[in-house]
């Protein structure tokens, strides 16, 4: 999957629609990290900030 296909889940389910803010704990584990750069790269476009 690209990062633009993750993207598109995030945004049709309104994952984030009832939250601006996101805690993301990392284990430094690949899924994690791939969250933690999917989530940091498309932060303004998801509406999120970060912590």
């Amino acid at each position: 999957m690209r990062d633009r296909d993750f993207i598109n889940h995030f945004l049709e389910k309104g994952y984030f629609k009832d939250h601006s803010r996101v805690v993301l704990a990392l284990s430094g584990g690949l899924d994690s990290m791939f969250l933690f750069h999917l989530l940091s790269t498309y932060q303004e476009e998801l509406g999120i900030e970060l912590f």
